[in-house]
């Protein structure tokens, strides 16, 4: 090595803000394997190799066909679009393509080290993003051109420079576990060639993962713009811009528009069959900023509404991007300027409403039968098992660091896997000095470490008042659905709404051979390490369960989720339908209003009045907040009447109960005093106690949101907690349990 390139590589990593030529200084292969590519650059000698100036812009100087910028201004908006589509699909691939990723990303058995190759990595964020996610696995990016780095990539990461029309013989056969490309077609000759390519450097098992976005606009009804001359009905400056820049570079390139084919041409690979186990294409619409209805308001989807603000900030420089080509293509610099600057006053405005539409499409190399594979340990289950500290000491943003969703051999797994704090707007926020969730607005109570303690030692009150997991009349099913499988698929266990966790883990601790999977809008704060047979997954259950294969869980549990849930009824359908054949549903529910000494409800609502309880109070305040967000909250009434109902002609289920259990809120009952008390009701009786005393600062944030004064709550919970505390009020609460088996038959 010379002394020059040694200087170089010990320079460190240019900032995106510096000369575009300052990513050329030293090489950026670092020798590993899979085998490394042809382009290896050592000083800013050889700068003119890679890139050269059009027009005022960075372009690559080895393709022809691909003359877009790349300079540090492109890879910004690149980086821009990259987190637009993390919000709109929830994560870093398709939701359908998961289960399949996380399966090929287990840590491999014949000690091979797992990993990715990204085709026209760009800026690098895919590729980095997931080598976060992915700590044990080698990450590959590959371009024309070298990124320009912000700040240094993780370790296992490296880039290569290479002309993806080349083919991909300096990689070893079938040595990436997932390939990875986005809107790469621009630059490709022959992209059914390279989709055989990508195959062939695919292991058994691995998952080839395409993303484009469709070369035309769309108007508000989904539909092409039927004009590109200006005055005509629906004119867009977007669509004249885009139509002019699609024709330049189908001059340069015929195929440049053979995206469209993806699809068609994945399922016709193979002279003697398909050679993948499964493939898919899911089409996403994002609106050029948030226009629709849908985002108008206050309670909008907040994911949705960060989609459509990145996307429009991403294409308000569309232009400067297509720019280059425009003017090389012989357009005058005078028309161009002026198509750039409407465009993008058009976009920034949102003066006329406009998706683009993307297209992910994902196939499962056929895997042999004999492929080695060991569970995986994610960046989040390594926060999880090795270094929490107590929950007293968890930061709120420490629950959105790493994957929270482990992976697993089956079922198919959620879409949100979270790899940085830098995501942690996606599903955490700050209302009136609590942590809550910023997927949806329906429900919005805490989703803290506090919180989740007060959750467990609700949990712990169920598990005394029901003498154990679940109730009594359904333990006979529950015990016979996750009795070891005779077909050798592994027992599964799914907990909708899972809060902290904790049902989800002791239920692991009694089912050790069983997978438990807990689904909810965000990770839970935990505390000690999560038994192996355990992973968190984040979703919102409003979407259903199709993530899920049809009839792959023995048992479902969901406590107290009706709060969220837009219909309740559609879900109890949807968790039928991910029931096998014997399996169990579980539903636990609060009554959500306080009963006195004759359990009956509490009429009385001033201070004063005979039989007043600020517990109450505070919880009807509470109620009417909730319906405010959720019309149907109250949906769980109607749980055991509902699952009767199912089915056309005749009942679906082989059995189906519904039990009340009533816990008295402090040991005030005469049952529970002196020496002779059962001490498993006085332990329930102590912990409801507990549990209540917090439920107005749990209550806070969302009353405070209702516009209820800051005054005015706060003293409707001091007295709410002094009432609780000292059992001044002698209360009741009704706690409503419902049980299906599903037909076995």
């Amino acid at each position: 090595m010379d002394e020059e390139t040694t200087a170089s590589q010990s320079s460190g990593i240019a900032s995106r803000s510096e000369s575009p030529y300052g990513a050329t200084e030293g090489s950026v292969i670092a020798p590993s394997s899979p085998r490394t590519s042809v382009y290896s650059y050592a000083s800013s000698v050889d700068k003119d190799l890679i890139l050269r100036e059009l027009h005022g812009r960075m372009v690559n100087n080895t393709n022809d066909k691909y003359i877009l910028p790349a300079d540090g201004e492109e890879h910004g908006r690149l980086d821009v679009q990259h987190e637009m589509l993390k919000a709109a699909l929830g994560g870093l691939y398709v939701r359908q393509a998961a289960p399949a990723v996380r399966r090929a990303l287990a840590v491999r058995k014949d000690g091979d080290p797992n990993a990715i190759l990204d085709i026209g990595t760009g800026s690098g964020c895919w590729v980095i993003d997931m080598a976060k996610q992915y700590p044990h696995v080698e990450a590959v990016g590959m371009d024309l051109v070298p990124p320009n780095f912000a700040s240094p990539p993780p370790a296992n990461t490296r880039f290569e420079c290479d002309d993806a029309n080349l083919g991909f013989s300096q990689y070893f056969p079938e040595s990436f576990d997932v390939v990875h490309s986005r809107c790469i077609t621009i630059g490709i000759t022959d992209y059914r060639s390279l989709l055989g390519h990508a195959y062939n450097v695919l292991r058994p098992g691995g998952v080839l993962l395409t993303v484009d976005c469709d070369m035309l606009v769309y108007n508000e009804n989904q539909e092409p713009f039927p004009s590109t001359r200006e005055g005509d009905p629906g004119f867009s400056w977007m669509n004249l811009l885009i139509n002019i820049g699609i024709q330049a570079l189908l001059n340069r390139n015929g195929g440049a528009n053979a995206y469209c084919n993806t699809s068609r041409w994945i399922k016709e690979m193979g002279e003697n069959g398909c050679p993948w186990d499964e493939s898919g294409e899911r089409v996403v619409w994002v609106p050029l900023g948030p226009w629709t209805k849908e985002l108008q308001g206050d309670r909008v989807n907040r994911r949705e509404f960060i989609a459509a603000q990145l996307m429009q900030e991403d294409f308000a420089g569309i232009g400067g991007t297509l720019r280059p080509i425009l003017v090389a293509s012989g357009n005058p610099e005078e028309n161009v300027d002026r198509w750039i600057r409407e465009q993008e006053a058009e976009v920034r405005e949102m003066k006329v409403k406009t998706y683009i539409k993307w297209i992910c499409n994902w196939a499962v190399k056929k895997r042999s039968p004999t492929t080695p594979t060991i569970p995986l340990t994610t960046l989040w289950e390594m926060n999880l098992t090795l270094n929490l500290p107590s929950r007293g000491e968890v930061p709120p943003s420490a629950a959105v660091r790493g994957s929270s969703a482990p992976p697993s051999n089956s079922p198919p797994t959620s879409i949100y896997s979270f790899a940085s704090s830098a995501d942690r707007h996606l599903i955490l926020r700050e209302l009136y000095g609590r942590v809550i969730n910023n997927t949806i607005e329906e429900y919005s109570f805490p989703v803290d470490r506090e919180e989740h303690g007060r959750l467990g030692v609700q949990h712990e009150m169920l598990k005394v008042a029901l003498g154990g997991l679940y109730i009594r009349q359904a333990a006979p099913a529950v015990r016979r659905a996750l009795a070891r499988r005779d077909d050798g698929d592994l027992n599964a266990v799914l907990d909708i709404g899972c809060g902290s966790g904790c049902w989800l883990i002791d239920m692991a601790k009694q089912y050790p051979h069983a997978e438990m999977i807990g689904l909810d809008l965000t990770p839970p704060n935990l505390a000690s390490p999560i038994p192996d047979n355990v992973r968190f997954e984040c979703d919102d259950a409003n979407y259903g369960l199709s993530q899920y294969f049809p009839e792959s869980m023995d048992v479902v549990h969901a406590r107290y989720v009706s709060i969220g849930i837009k219909d309740y009824r559609s879900l109890l359908g949807q968790i039928y339908n991910v029931l096998r054949p014997g399996g169990v549903l579980l539903t636990v529910d609060c009554d959500m209003q306080a009963y006195g000494e004759n359990q009956e409800p509490i009429t009385a609502m001033r201070e004063g009045e005979p039989g007043f309880s600020w517990m109450n109070l505070l919880l009807v305040a509470t109620f009417q907040a909730m319906i405010s967000r959720n019309p149907r909250v109250n949906d769980y009434m109607h749980t055991s009447r509902w699952i009767r109902e199912m089915g056309d002609t005749e009942s679906p289920w082989d059995e189906y109960g519904e039990r009340v259990v009533w816990i008295p809120l402090g040991p005030w009952t005469k049952e529970l005093q002196g020496e002779h008390v059962n001490k498993r009701d006085f332990i329930a009786a102590q912990l409801l106690q507990r549990a209540f005393l917090e439920i107005g600062t749990t209550s806070r944030p969302l009353l405070l949101a209702f516009g209820n004064s800051e005054e005015i709550v706060d003293r409707w919970i001091v007295e709410q907690e002094a009432e609780v505390r000292e059992m001044k009020v002698k209360l009741y609460f009704k706690w409503i349990f419902n049980w299906a088996v599903k037909k076995s038959g």
